[in-house]
């Protein structure tokens, strides 16, 4: 484990010094799920509440060249979304257009980290909710998608 550490934060340390004063234009933020040796279900009061069970890697791409300029690993919380819009803004060098899910903490993260020197929405997307249609680890059918200006 000391020896993925070590590589780990040489990983990081070089990604910072690449990964800066990026041009960026259409950046979008999502999460994705995973558990650490559990699912949250399952975690009980003994356990490391902050790394057992449900985490999430919420991740920046830029839809135009796919570069993952920002990523953050952890809860799906508040703090983690004010983390990823941090390191977002540390790495860009110009306004851009930024495009979340309906997760409501981007909404103060990005309030608290750019305040509007960004164009901010975030696209709801709406599915049928009908368990029939859809298939195992897949949503619903998509109905609809509702793009809200921040």
């Amino acid at each position: 484990m000391r020896v993925v550490e070590k590589v780990g934060a040489q990983c990081a340390y070089v990604l910072d010094q690449k990964l800066h004063n990026l041009k960026l234009d259409q950046i979008q933020v999502d999460e994705l799920w995973g558990f650490v040796k559990k699912k949250q279900k399952r975690v009980t009061s003994t356990d490391n509440q902050r790394e057992v069970g449900d985490q999430y890697v919420f991740v920046a791409i830029d839809a135009t060249t796919k570069l993952i300029p920002a990523f953050v690993i952890g809860k799906r919380t508040p703090e983690n979304a004010l983390e990823l819009m941090r390191d977002l803004q540390w790495r860009a060098t110009n306004r851009f257009q930024l495009t979340s899910d309906g997760f409501r903490p981007y909404i103060q993260a990005v309030e608290k980290t750019f305040g509007g020197d960004i164009d901010f929405s975030q696209l709801v997307k709406l599915y049928s909710g009908d368990e029939k249609t859809r298939e195992r680890y897949s949503p619903s059918e998509f109905v609809k998608a509702y793009p809200t200006p921040i």
